[in-house]
């Protein structure tokens, strides 16, 4: 049994090893197109940056109407801190981008941001 201050280290080491996790965790750091933008034109490939290298095993675009824009995305093997894949011409709209990683440690993390084109296709006007 713990009596007096014989309680404090083993409270000092769970709160550390506690800390240590969460600091541990990923996040995405920058993204192209920026999140939550509205850009003037439409982007030719979706970038993600996070904090530390992450295998992608889902990236989703995602239109106004909620249908799924096809780009090819297949998950990354390789562990990396940034990512990024060709997208289509796309018409302007409201994007959603959904995204799951999974960090070295094992640790699946998930979210989404978005962002806006004003006007679509300005990217392949000139290929």
């Amino acid at each position: 049994m713990l009596n007096g201050s014989n309680w404090i280290k083993p409270l000092v080491l769970a709160l550390g090893l506690f800390s240590s996790t969460a600091i541990a965790h990923v996040h995405l750091a920058q993204t192209v197109p920026p999140r939550e933008s509205e850009v003037s034109m439409a982007p030719d490939k979706l970038s993600l940056t996070f904090s530390a290298e992450v295998r992608l095993i889902k990236l989703v675009l995602i239109n106004s109407q909620g249908t799924a824009i096809d780009f090819g995305f297949k998950p990354v093997v390789k562990a990396a801190k940034t990512v990024s894949f060709p997208v289509p011409a796309l018409p302007a709209d409201e994007y959603d981008v959904e995204w799951t990683v999974m960090g070295n440690d094992g640790h699946k993390m998930e979210d989404s941001y978005s962002f806006t084109i004003l006007s679509g296709h300005s990217h392949h006007a000139d290929h």
